[in-house]
């Protein structure tokens, strides 16, 4: 069957990539490099729960992933996903370290720790990221892994029930905490990753009382989960529990709509330009905005710094999909059939 493309989760992307980017510039900024906030009132209330993106990502992931494991083989399932994360990563991750270098305050980073950081898991090697946007690409891996193991094992036709099973393994881990767990089963963003999941068996099968049910437990973790949030981090203690859980709300009302085909027009749009932007503009706004600040901010009106940083930011991301990360998969992609022509060619014994 014919893997179905939805147009709507596209737009999705590009919000959740740019509520990140404005959340990182008019709430926080680019810190880790040593440049300064950009307090720029009339947006901060709103760019202060742009960290929330991430959570909707995580939905995005477990929906479309979840579509592209149908039918796939181990190895078509894995180069599928490395081809996707990593070409754009090699790069940007290369001047994320370039830019720590110019620009970062000390310690300066070591070729050891950019190496690290290449490989997408720089805790194998006790290193730290060289941008901390990346920390949830290793949380993209792990998910990853997880169904790598119900296509190995052929299991992907019972992937809802093993969703089930992931969400009782969560709530025993909240009543009996063990700490190796709750990384390897992605506490506490878990229910993001089952939700989408759910949402596409929702779109593709129809609705059923077990997955309203899921969909609902879902729903309460996430909500249990943004209100933690706030009051577990420092850096958010001002926000408000009502946005938050508002946000969230938000989130499930729009892929219910999604799963449902209740978009109407939005869901015949084609937003594929504004999709392809989001990853790359995930992983490189920091960089760029980093620069952006510490070369104009002190002499420029801080709105003009702020969107030109933004537009720059885009731009940049644009180039890179273009010119790096397309033809650096497709490169990848070939690789493999070239390999194994070369491995057919050598004699035996």
């Amino acid at each position: 069957m014919k893997k179905e493309y939805v147009n709507e989760l596209d737009l999705l992307r590009f919000l959740a990539a740019l509520s990140v980017t404005l959340f990182h510039l008019a709430h926080r900024s680019a810190s880790v490099y040593g440049t300064s906030a950009l307090p720029f009132q009339p947006l901060a209330g709103i760019a202060d729960y742009g960290y929330m993106g991430v959570d909707l990502f995580f939905m995005i992931s477990g929906f479309v992933v979840m579509g592209s494991a149908q039918n796939a083989t181990v190895g078509s399932f894995v180069m599928g996903r490395i081809t996707r994360l990593y070409p754009a990563f090699f790069f940007c991750c290369t001047v994320a370290f370039t830019v720590l270098l110019a620009f970062g305050q000390p310690p300066v980073p070591t070729v050891g720790t950019y190496l690290a950081n290449m490989t997408m898991q720089p805790h194998f090697f006790s290193a730290v990221w060289l941008d901390p946007t990346y920390w949830t690409l290793a949380l993209e891996i792990r998910f990853y892994f997880l169904l790598t193991l119900l296509v190995l094992f052929k299991q992907v036709h019972n992937a809802e029930r093993w969703s089930y099973a992931w969400l009782g393994a969560i709530f025993m881990l909240m009543i009996f905490p063990v700490e190796r767990l709750h990384s390897k089963l992605l506490v506490p963003f878990a229910p993001y990753f089952v939700a989408g999941i759910t949402f596409h068996y929702l779109r593709m099968h129809g609705t059923s009382t077990a997955r309203l049910a899921t969909l609902l437990i879902c729903y309460i973790l996430s909500l249990y989960d943004a209100v933690a949030m706030i009051k577990g981090q420092p850096l958010y203690a001002n926000l408000s529990y009502v946005v938050a859980c508002l946000a969230t709300t938000g989130f499930y009302a729009a892929f219910y709509l999604i799963a449902t085909r209740k978009t109407g027009r939005l869901g015949q749009y084609r937003w594929a330009t504004l999709g392809l932007l989001t990853y790359p503009l995930y992983l490189i706004h920091q960089p760029v905005c980093t620069i952006m600040l510490s070369t104009f901010a002190p002499a420029i009106n801080q709105q003009v710094v702020l969107w030109g940083s933004l537009i720059v930011a885009l731009l940049v991301a644009y180039l890179i999909h273009i010119y790096v990360e397309r033809p650096l998969a497709a490169a990848m992609r070939n690789l493999v059939p070239t390999v194994r022509q070369l491995l057919a060619r050598q004699p035996a014994g």
